[in-house]
């Protein structure tokens, strides 16, 4: 077993995914915390499984070099926001240039373990800054799609926009229930899972 506290708040660097590249015989990587310990995570799975590049920034968007394969991921979410519990992309900060820059090469990972429970001592900007970040991803996807907007998706996209809106407002204003958690936790893999842009390109 090995256990890496030394991810940065914002975004992982290469450094914090070769960290444990070492251990390839590795099964599996839990990551519990928020989304830039899931992105690291996702990233050791690439760069530390045997035969893929060790540099995170080889599989970099627009990169054309395939995987070999990954070690398998699971993860615990701590903070409602991102998503990255449940889809394959990860963002990493490349130091040598100074960008961030995102890889839709990481693994999806096997399981998600979901407690809205565990939002409870979250501080309230990291909450309410989560709850933007869902909509604005969902507000992002809607405009993209206007010119072929799908009524049954565009519906459930506003649905959990205003479901969004309501719980987040509400948990500022004291009322932090365990349902209005639930409604940011499920807003959050809701936003990014891929279900609601079915019935699109």
């Amino acid at each position: 077993r090995q256990v890496s506290s030394t991810v940065r708040i914002q975004h992982p660097n290469g450094h914090d995914a070769r960290l444990p590249v070492h251990a390839r015989h590795t099964q599996a990587i839990v990551a519990l915390g928020g989304g830039s310990v899931m992105d690291a995570a996702k990233a050791i799975a690439l760069v530390g499984f045997e035969g893929n590049s060790e540099n995170i920034v080889d599989y970099g968007m627009g990169s054309q070099t395939p995987p070999k394969g990954n070690i398998d991921v699971i993860t615990v979410p701590t903070l409602a926001a991102t998503g990255s519990e449940c889809d394959y992309i990860s963002v990493f900060t490349d130091e040598e240039h100074s960008v961030k820059v995102p890889t839709f090469m990481s693994p999806w990972p096997g399981l998600s373990l979901v407690d809205p429970a565990l939002n409870q001592t979250v501080p309230m900007s990291y909450r309410m800054e989560g709850a933007l970040d869902m909509i604005s991803h969902v507000i992002e996807f809607v405009l993209n799609t206007v010119d072929r907007a799908n009524p049954v998706i565009e519906g459930m996209n506003m649905s959990l926009i205003r479901s969004v809106i309501h719980a987040s407002r509400d948990i500022y204003n004291g009322n932090d229930t365990p349902e209005n958690r639930e409604v940011l936790s499920t807003g959050s893999w809701l936003a990014l899972n891929g279900s609601l842009s079915l019935g699109y390109n």
